[in-house]
C-alpha cells in the first residue's frame, strides 16, 4: 500500500469512526497486518470504502477452521444506505473463493 493511499484510508476511517480518531489518525487498521485490501472509489477518484483483512485460522470445538478475518469497514456516510457496503462484501466473497482463501468470512468488530 502507498503512503499516499494508505492517508486517504486513515482520512476515511476518522470520517467514519470520529470516536476513534486519536488511532485512525495514525493507523488503518487494528490487530495483525492484513494481506488483502479493499477500496471504493467514486467516478471522481475519491476514496468512499474499505475494508482489509486475512486468512485466519480458528479453533472450533477443537477443530481448526479457516476464516478469513475482516476489520477497519469503512463507507463514507454520505453513501450509507446505498449498498457501497454491500457491494464490497460481495466483491470481497468473489476474491475469497476464487483464490480459495478461506472457508468462512469472520468480520471482527466492537460490539456497538
Amino acid at each position: 500500500m502507498t503512503a499516499a493511499l494508505e492517508a486517504e484510508v486513515r482520512q476515511l476511517l476518522v470520517r467514519v469512526f470520529p470516536l476513534h480518531a486519536h488511532f485512525f489518525s495514525r493507523h488503518t487498521y487494528r490487530g495483525s497486518t492484513p494481506e488483502y485490501r479493499l477500496v471504493g472509489r467514486l467516478p471522481s477518484g475519491q476514496l468512499v470504502a474499505h475494508l482489509a483483512g486475512g486468512p485466519r485460522e480458528i479453533a472450533v470445538n477443537d477443530q481448526s477452521v479457516s476464516v478469513f478475518g475482516i476489520g477497519a469497514v469503512a463507507v463514507h456516510p454520505e453513501l450509507h444506505g446505498q449498498g457501497v457496503g454491500r457491494e464490497m462484501f460481495l466483491r470481497l466473497r468473489e476474491c475469497i473463493q476464487e483464490k480459495a482463501l478461506a472457508d468462512f468470512g469472520l468480520l471482527e468488530c466492537r460490539e456497538e
